[in-house]
């Protein structure tokens, strides 16, 4: 159950000063939306030597900066006049500790001294999303409150720019000893990790999120290993906040039908979970393990997963925002009429303010998406329109009403008009998802595969005349992009091009041609990267043998690396359930990871190769499960 984060005033009121205010989003690290400044003053190395630098902020404070992350590594900021008295207080019930309690899981403060002797309450906490140590602080210095939160190798200059800033440290000056460092000494030497890993793990996981969405698999599995090899090597592999990647490249080697993978990695995903810091991993874990579930065919176990993950997510997400869906003013069934994007939405300051509240209810409103998406396999298509209206009524109340999200509520609400024998509403949906892909997706597979719908709509509603212009669009988006589809999405095209062509004699050759170019697009179950490596195979003799010797080189140099990823997560599953020693353990798996760099090295070089001696144009099919 969510946590009750933000205290009644009336009570605070108590434990506060009359100069506290409630602190700005961009008071704690990891606020979205900052950069690097240009004008900074040093302050030393952190504690894993990255150099650092503070840019002064509004009222006196200071935003720190090491090594190469481009968002802070600390955050200072003044309070109001307080004394000792206050201090603990200030730590454990203030507005400032609300803001931190809803990033970070703290250990109880602990009374220490900074910078010679000046008290403070320190905190050892855990980010909730992604789980890296973190510390948090609130310091009296000259007689004033000082409050300060920062990523781990960052408590040093955290507590030298909180003395700089108080007029307490000249600038320049080394800063007396600490004893707040003697009590994070053990768990720096325990967990050694740079501002820097921390700033490429959330790079790594928005870049597979982002392939992830544009439907490019071989992208977002790079980007989502290499996320989980930095995690596990900074904080362990066994440790219970690596679950949320663990999971998540999970469900993306079964989006591309490596089920056996997916297993594996679902398998140590569930006994890490439950002592995750993130609260939304056991919803996320049931969410996910839903649509592997949908992947293998599944539709009765991936309701009930579905289902599941609904009642996870919900009970964190603040009551009034859940209720502000039936007075949003939004008609019983949002998608009786398409709706415009982005119309008149009902704002929730907390839930916004809360990582875990905004990530719960984003995961809500898919969850409920795809549970229309399988109530509508099932054949229970007014139930699955009901379910596909309360997700885009709940997202347009809270204000999560964003083209990607909206893309993808609209393409599967139109899918299901179709289903329900209304071609209209499914024209009308459809074109609102376009519209929404054009915004947050341009030039994507999902833009295109969702005009090859469109077209499809037009030709059964025996408008082949209108579907050509978009099937135009979808097919140069392919083209663009390299990439194929599959024979059903591209089936109605084919029929729209013939039948103007026939209509339209002037045109024939330039539609039939256009014709011939989309029914290369088409592809049942496998890329035409495979189709040209089978052809060259065939044509062994009557071709340069450099050709068939190039793929055949890219396809061992593919296989051997697909075969040691599996070693790697099988030995990971093993060594957790003792399935072999520490010491063996850990060797092996450093040298399957050395061998994975090698293999990962030598694939791109025969990528490279093949690309350049055969011409193979890599085309990736498209799953559909997000429709």
């Amino acid at each position: 159950m969510r946590a009750a984060l933000r205290l009644p005033l009336s009570m605070l009121a108590v434990a506060l000063l009359a100069s506290c205010t409630a602190p700005p989003q961009s008071a704690y690290v990891h606020a979205v939306g900052s950069s690097k400044p240009t004008a900074q003053v040093s302050v030393g190395q952190n504690a894993v030597g990255e150099a650092c630098t503070q840019a002064v902020t509004e009222n006196n404070g200071a935003d720190v900066y090491c090594g190469t992350w481009q968002q802070p590594s600390a955050r200072v900021r003044a309070g109001g006049a307080a004394n000792q008295a206050h201090l603990a207080d200030l730590a454990t019930s203030s507005i400032w500790r609300a803001g931190i309690d809803e990033r970070y899981i703290c250990q109880t403060p602990t009374a220490t001294s900074i910078l010679g002797g000046q008290p403070a309450e320190l905190m050892q906490c855990t980010q909730r999303v992604g789980g890296w140590p973190h510390v948090a602080m609130v310091a009296l210095l000259k007689g004033q409150a000082w409050y300060a939160d920062g990523v781990l190798p960052a408590a040093n200059v955290m507590q030298r720019s909180m003395g700089v800033q108080s007029g307490l440290v000249r600038a320049g000056t080394t800063a007396p000893d600490s004893a707040a460092d003697a009590l994070l000494a053990q768990r720096l030497a325990a967990q050694a990790f740079s501002s820097g890993d921390v700033g490429a793990f959330g790079k790594l996981m928005a870049a597979g999120t982002r392939a992830n969405l544009a439907d490019n698999p071989a992208a977002a599995e790079a980007a989502f290993r290499a996320a989980l090899a930095l995690q596990q090597k900074a904080l362990g592999k066994g440790n219970a906040n690596t679950a949320t990647v663990l999971m998540t490249l999970a469900l993306q080697l079964s989006n591309d039908g490596r089920l056996a993978e997916a297993t594996a990695l679902f398998t140590e995903a569930e006994r890490l979970a439950p002592n995750a810091a993130d609260p939304t991993s056991l919803p996320r874990l049931a969410h996910y393990r839903g649509l592997d579930a949908l992947n293998r065919g599944q539709f009765d176990t991936a309701l009930a997963l579905l289902q599941q993950a609904e009642t996870g997510y919900t009970a964190l997400i603040p009551p009034n925002v859940l209720r502000a869906r039936a007075s949003s003013g939004l008609p019983a069934n949002s998608f009786s009429r398409a709706g415009r994007i982005g119309a008149d939405l009902v704002q929730d300051e907390d839930m916004l303010a809360d990582p875990a509240s905004r990530s719960a209810l984003l995961g809500l409103i898919e969850t409920r998406r795809y549970e229309g998406l399988v109530l509508r396999s099932l054949g229970r298509v007014p139930e699955s329109q009901a379910m596909l209206s309360s997700a885009n009524q709940l997202a347009q109340s809270s204000g999560l009403a964003r083209p990607i999200v909206q893309a993808r509520l609209f393409r599967t609400a139109g899918v299901t008009a179709a289903a329900a024998g209304d071609p209209s509403l499914a024209l009308s949906n459809l074109s609102q998802s376009s519209l929404a892909f054009s915004r947050s997706l341009p030039d994507s597979k999902p833009l295109a595969e969702t005009f090859l719908l469109r077209a499809g709509q037009f030709v059964r509603a025996g408008q082949p005349d209108a579907a050509v212009p978009v099937c135009r669009s979808a097919v140069a988006a392919l083209v663009t992009l390299k990439a194929g589809t599959t024979p059903e999405l591209m089936s109605p095209c084919l029929d729209a091009y013939a039948a103007a062509a026939a209509k339209h004699a002037d045109q024939r050759q330039v539609l039939l041609g256009e014709m011939f170019t989309a029914a290369q697009l088409a592809q049942a179950g496998i890329t035409s990267q495979q189709i040209a490596q089978a052809t060259a195979r065939l044509q062994e003799n009557a071709r340069d043998p450099k050709v068939a010797e190039a793929i055949r080189k890219r396809e061992d140099e593919n296989a051997a690396l697909q075969g040691l990823y599996r070693q790697r997560d099988q030995l990971a599953v093993m060594q957790l359930a003792g399935g072999s020693t520490p010491a063996s353990g850990t060797n092996i798996t450093a040298e399957i990871d050395k061998q994975i760099a090698a293999a990962q090295a030598a694939l791109a070089t025969a990528d490279a190769v093949a690309s350049c001696v055969a011409q193979l144009w890599p085309v990736g099919s498209a799953s559909g499960q997000g429709v």
